[in-house]
């Protein structure tokens, strides 16, 4: 059963143990980097997550457990984890505070030597916008993988995409889209959503594409 408190204490405790430092290089333990950090107090704490390597990979693996992705904006709980997709992530640990590991002994990204050398390779500290592209908040509402799933034509053209809620797919047959409604049918129990995005004076998909091409 997953256990928010679990996965913020062990970030906590790793943030505050100095045999652990800061190492891109050896990212596995003793030593984290700040994405397999907080993989691994996921893991820990009862979030399998699929072999996710690196912070790109932190968010689809959760929004399918439970876990709810809100604007940076919002005010912080703990537990919230800080998401700057391509770049860093940190958790949220109350009281103003976040925990995160940050950087090697050097200022740098190797970590030449194992552990916290300065107090800062990994810490508890005041809280800061990175900038975050968003907060993952755990609600414990499981969201079903059909989310936003659709087979989309655009206006006016005359082909098809599929939008699987983060990306878009350019399909160049029709049976491309046969087999993908075929299979979620196989999944779901029905066919996924498939309709005309836009019109003459509303371009819609290109605004979608603006989001997520």
């Amino acid at each position: 059963m997953p256990d928010l408190e679990k996965f913020v204490s062990i970030m906590e405790n790793l943030c505050g143990d100095d045999s652990h430092g800061y190492s891109q290089y050896h990212r596995y333990g003793p030593d984290y980097d700040c994405s397999s950090a907080v993989i691994y107090a996921l893991e820990q704490a009862g979030w399998p997550m699929n072999g996710a390597l690196t912070t790109d990979h932190i968010r689809a693996p959760l929004v399918a457990q439970g876990w709810a992705w809100l604007p940076p904006s919002i005010p912080k709980e703990r537990g919230d984890i800080l998401l700057a997709e391509e770049y860093h992530v940190a958790v949220y640990v109350g009281a103003g505070l976040l925990a995160e590991f940050a950087i090697d002994e050097n200022g740098g990204i190797a970590g030449a030597q194992p552990g916290d050398q300065t107090g800062t390779e990994a810490y508890i500290h005041e809280y800061y916008d990175y900038p975050w592209d968003g907060v993952l908040r755990y609600t414990g509402k499981e969201r079903s993988v059909e989310f936003m799933h659709a087979i989309i034509q655009p206006y006016g053209k005359n082909y098809m995409v599929y939008f699987n809620g983060e990306r878009i797919f350019y399909l160049s047959h029709p049976d491309q889209v046969e087999v993908l409604q075929m299979i979620f049918e196989k999944c779901h129990g029905k066919r996924m959503p498939q309709f005309v995005l836009g019109a003459a004076d509303a371009p819609w998909f290109t605004r979608l594409r603006e989001v997520f091409g």
